[in-house]
């Protein structure tokens, strides 16, 4: 890694991971951009997180970690292994954090 992990983020993924409850690390107003589509507030994050672990089981682990383009970003890149067609993939994550929480999240290939 070439940029520390800042906790809102180590926490989500450590979160992720163990299938908890990761819409604590956002911001009540958050934005999660994933796969098309759209998913705003913390009620609608934690939605699509159960949906997600519901329909796989998977799990992350951080490759690269890089400052992004505006203050507050950080670009993490993923392998993420799963029970999800092809069973691995690279994914990259845009956070952006405001107030130590994440505020926009948003995941690519």
């Amino acid at each position: 890694m070439t940029h520390p992990l800042p906790a809102p983020i180590a926490g989500y993924i450590e979160e992720d991971n163990a299938g908890g409850d990761t819409a604590r690390w956002f911001a009540e107003n958050a934005e999660v951009r994933d796969d098309g589509s759209t998913h705003r507030g913390r009620e609608a994050i934690a939605a699509w997180k159960r949906a997600a672990h519901a329909a796989y089981d998977y799990r992350s682990a951080v490759t690269g970690v890089e400052p992004g383009e505006v203050e507050g970003q950080h670009i993490v890149t993923c392998h993420v292994t799963g029970s999800f067609p092809g069973g691995e993939v690279m994914l990259r994550y845009r956070f952006t954090l405001d107030d130590g929480l994440i505020a926009r999240l948003e995941i690519a290939p």
